[in-house]
């Protein structure tokens, strides 16, 4: 059986481990990343990114690489499936420091693989984490090939299915599922219908190519019924136009569930993950972020950002107080309240437009928060 000491490790190697990663590095402080998949092992798709999201990585220095093929927009409009104009709001500004980009998932995720590798962090990948204790002071690891790791600190970015948050919080799981078809088509606008959202956004950076996302309801079933369905595109594309296929919606929305190429149709379900009553142990040396902390529902349009923020905002806290016995709380208690507060606005803007789409949200700078927090 291997045995392996490290300071930090880092369980899951997501966008919200790798920025964590990053962010300490940043400060001075060295990290191993843990990933149960090989490295290419990752789920394609798009993903949305706000301003606060790109604030994060700006700060990491990779703003311009991930932008070159983004599609950058300001403005979401949001309309009935009958096509009548509900209200807009802002979703960035570049005047007022960062847009909002819709980006392949895989090309975020090489961005920071790159910078992963220039700092030498270490990634070590096929490592499925099976048991997590604590052991005279230290954090000990224990992976499915045998591997044994020992750690003065454990962080779990291990999504929502988090192994680690079993061992902090074993009473919460994932519950309301949802599915959710990623896909490509238009415009920045959301259609909203008894039947679910479509979400209509561009690409790539001229925006020629089209982009869509839609959200519906489905029946629970067991994962291995989810994993068949994803598989099965004819199955996936008949649920799609059966749903907005309808008269009552646009008729370019039926038209888009018909033409997509199959190899283009994405699914996953979506888990809501109940509060957690912590996001660390007693000792405070396993800390849960991202997924594992706080999943939200894709119709914020927060989730990736929210986990990137974490990073962010660990890595400080973790630099500036390396006993974790005074900033860490206050940190714990600062995501929830922000978390909570997305929720929030997110429902304002339904009933506000423009006006709930508060700056609260997208100009969030985390390092100068914990630098506020720690003068409380």
């Amino acid at each position: 059986m291997a045995k392996v000491r490290t300071d930090i490790a880092i369980i899951g190697g997501g966008l919200s481990g790798l920025v964590l990663a990053l962010s300490l590095h940043r400060h001075g402080i060295k990290s191993t990343i843990y990933e149960s998949r090989s490295r290419l092992d990752f789920a394609g798709g798009y993903i949305g990114l706000g301003p606060n999201a790109l604030r994060v990585i700006h700060h990491l220095g990779l703003y311009n690489a991930v932008l070159e093929d983004a599609y950058t927009y300001e403005k979401l409009e949001l309309m009935t499936s009958a096509g009548s104009v509900i209200g807009s709001f802002w979703t960035g500004s570049r005047v007022q420091g960062f847009p909002s980009i819709r980006v392949r998932r895989s090309k975020l995720r090489d961005v920071l693989l790159s910078a992963i590798s220039k700092n030498r962090t270490e990634i070590v990948y096929g490592k499925e984490l099976q048991k997590l204790s604590e052991v005279n002071d230290v954090v000990e690891l224990v992976f499915g090939d045998g591997t044994v790791v020992t750690s003065s600190l454990v962080i779990g970015a291990d999504g929502l299915r988090s192994t680690v948050r079993k061992a902090i919080a074993p009473e919460t799981q994932p519950k309301e599922q949802l599915d959710q078809e990623a896909l490509d088509f238009s415009i920045p606008s959301m259609i909203l219908g008894p039947e679910g959202s479509f979400t209509v956004i561009p690409v790539d950076p001229p925006g020629n190519r089209l982009g869509f996302i839609t959200t519906l309801q489905l029946p629970d079933r067991p994962m291995e019924e989810w994993q068949a369905l994803w598989k099965d595109k004819d199955s996936l594309k008949a649920i799609m136009e059966g749903s907005f296929g309808k008269e009552s919606w646009p008729k370019i929305v039926g038209a888009l569930c018909r033409e997509t190429v199959d190899d283009e149709v994405l699914a996953w379900p979506i888990f809501v993950l109940p509060d957690l009553a912590r996001r660390t142990s007693a000792s405070r040396k396993v800390i849960l972020i991202g997924d594992a902390a706080h999943g939200m529902s894709p119709a914020c349009g927060q989730g990736g950002a929210m986990g990137l923020e974490d990073g962010e905002t660990l890595a400080w806290v973790l630099a500036h107080d390396s006993t974790s016995q005074k900033l860490l709380p206050r940190w714990a208690a600062h995501r929830q309240q922000r978390k909570i507060k997305e929720w929030v606005i997110w429902g304002l803007i339904w009933y506000h437009g423009e006006a709930g789409m508060s700056a609260w949200v997208s100009n969030y700078d985390g390092e100068k928060e914990m630098a506020a927090l720690s003068m409380q």
